[in-house]
């Protein structure tokens, strides 16, 4: 898909009609999905994203969710659950919404497969988004909580396919880079990354690797 999670849910209350998405903030939305995906606004797109959505009544996050549930394909979740069958501890450390990550992993069965999830939090007041609680809001921030979570760099196998990815891959002895388009790989040709195209390309690498039995 074209969008990320948060970029997705913007896509959605610019197209649609909901009570406090007025004209100035589906048009702000826009930009700010597009200066998101040029990578120019860093952590400062969480300024705009909250503005854009405080107040607005939590049930959409359900809709959104349950859309983005439908997204993600079988052989992801496939892949996920050969690499907890394997008894692989897998966490999640994302700069994006945890009330857009958790959820779609529920809705698919899949969030028993993942040991922590580590996001950001929406907080709510009377059923309605009043702002947010940051745990971790730029790319360094990855790895101090892989640190905190006692993972050996040499021991760990971190996926990402966006900037904010860069550290924590630069920080671990396996990184693999989700190159979809394969755009990205021109710009990192300077790093040691392993790049596949999709997910589960990770279980094909990572078995001729034998880093796992």
């Amino acid at each position: 898909m074209p969008y990320d999670s948060e970029q997705f849910l913007l896509d959605y209350l610019s197209r649609g009609s909901h009570p406090g998405i007025t004209l100035l903030k589906k048009i702000i939305s826009r930009g700010a999905i597009f200066a998101d995906r040029k990578e120019l606004l860093g952590h400062s797109f969480k300024k705009y994203y909250n503005w854009i959505l405080k107040d607005l009544d939590a049930s959409v996050l359900d809709h959104v969710s349950r859309s983005i549930a439908d997204l993600i394909p079988e052989s992801h979740i496939e892949t996920f659950a050969y690499f907890h069958d394997k008894g692989m501890p897998m966490s999640i450390i994302s700069c994006g919404t945890a009330d857009l990550c958790i959820p779609p992993l529920r809705h698919k069965n899949a969030s028993g497969f993942f040991s922590k999830v580590i996001s950001n939090l929406f907080t709510f007041e009377n059923n309605r988004i009043s702002g947010m609680d940051f745990h971790v809001l730029k790319g360094e921030d990855k790895v101090q909580h892989a640190q905190a979570l006692g993972l050996d760099p040499m021991k760990t196998i971190a996926v990402g396919d966006g900037y904010t990815d860069i550290p924590l891959l630069d920080w671990c002895g396996f990184p693999v880079l989700l190159d979809t388009h394969g755009r990205k790989r021109k710009k990192l040709t300077g790093k040691k990354y392993n790049f596949i195209n999709s997910i589960p390309e990770l279980r094909n690498i990572i078995n001729k690797l034998e880093l796992i039995k």
